[in-house]
């Protein structure tokens, strides 16, 4: 299939991207998609144990989507980096404890779009077994910083990573 057009509209020049709101949970056998076979989920249902839910200001989460193909099967690896200010020693604890947890992720973009990440339906079919455990979302760096300038505020960044066998599926729920 070729590609024929993409158009791009420049109706809001002041309209910012990224990343406003990120659900987090270490799936288990209750958790649910639906696959429409047109890379949207039609339903989700994020269960399992420590469903975490961080609202972020503009500009400071983002979403990133690369990929590379080798031998025929292409890989898609996707990177949420996101800044979390003021955060306290109990939280910062909290943030540690994800180190290696499969976690499923919903990604809701501030132009209101929702994307699915840590879960495919090329590479894990069956929830509450071993396939979404080897795909999942995973904590990759964790960094706590005093903001040594004026304006600065302690913080912690965080970037997690998935390895998907496709993008992440958009949300029509």
């Amino acid at each position: 299939m070729a590609l024929t057009a993409i158009n791009v509209l420049n109706t809001d020049h002041f309209a910012k991207g990224g990343i406003r709101t990120l659900q987090l949970a270490v799936p288990d056998a209750s958790t649910t998609f639906t696959d429409d076979n047109d890379g949207t989920v039609s339903s989700c249902t994020l269960a399992g144990s420590g469903i975490v839910e961080i609202d972020f200001e503009k500009e400071t989460a983002k979403l990133t989507v690369s990929a590379s193909q080798d031998k025929g099967l292409m890989l898609y690896t996707v990177s949420i980096e996101c800044y979390i200010p003021k955060c306290s020693g109990s939280h910062f604890k909290a943030l540690t404890n994800m180190r290696g947890e499969m976690m499923v992720a919903r990604c809701t973009m501030w132009d209101g779009i929702d994307f699915m990440v840590g879960y495919d339906f090329t590479l894990g079919k069956a929830l509450g077994t071993t396939d979404i455990t080897n795909f999942g979302l995973v904590l990759e760096s964790i960094e706590a910083d005093s903001a040594a300038e004026l304006s600065g505020q302690n913080g912690v960044t965080l970037k997690l990573t998935s390895v998907q066998g496709e993008p992440p599926y958009e949300a029509a729920f």
